[in-house]
């Protein structure tokens, strides 16, 4: 996490309009999923994309 700094997460809940939050996106876009999806333990994502993962069929290149 960012020592002595603010996270992403601290700034989008303190963002107040949509041009803020477009800001503290692309801003937090790069450390996203260490800063925050591994960290704190997300794991939406991985357990949609598990069982989608085995029904896809993989198209030739």
């Amino acid at each position: 996490m960012n020592v002595g700094k603010r996270s992403g997460l601290d700034d989008s809940y303190s963002s107040g309009s949509a041009d803020d939050n477009r800001r503290v996106y692309r801003n937090w876009a790069e450390t996203y999923d260490e800063e925050f999806a591994e960290r704190g333990g997300y794991q939406f994502g991985k357990l949609i994309a598990r069982p989608l993962s085995t029904q896809a069929e993989v198209a030739p290149c």
